[in-house]
């Protein structure tokens, strides 16, 4: 299993994800069978909660890929963090498609 880093820029607060340790050579994001199945679909909402990376850690000489490098990366190494949920499930099992219900930290 691959492990990712958690990034964060404080200029522009984009985040991402980088793999730190690949689990063979040439594994990552699209190609580490932890992250995605061989029918494409992500694993995470197959089998439930992962372990969260590491991180996230303030990086000020990391390039943000969005802002610095405008989209040219690879995405088999960094992706972008979209959103973070994080929460409590109480239910049959961790899985999206078990019975159960979702408990999900609000602050306003």
């Amino acid at each position: 299993m691959c492990i990712s880093e958690h990034y964060t820029d404080p200029t522009c607060r984009h985040t991402w994800a980088r793999i730190c340790q690949p689990c063979g050579p040439g594994m990552g994001f699209t190609t580490c069978p932890s992250f995605f199945g061989n029918d494409g679909t992500c694993m995470y909402a197959r089998r439930g909660a992962k372990p969260a990376p590491r991180g996230p850690f303030v990086v000020y000489c990391e390039p943000c890929p969005v802002c610095d490098l405008r989209g040219a990366y690879d995405r088999n190494a960094v992706r972008v963090v979209v959103g973070v949920r994080r929460g409590v499930r109480a239910g049959a099992g961790p899985g999206r498609g078990d019975p159960g219900v979702d408990f999900t930290c609000c602050v306003m």
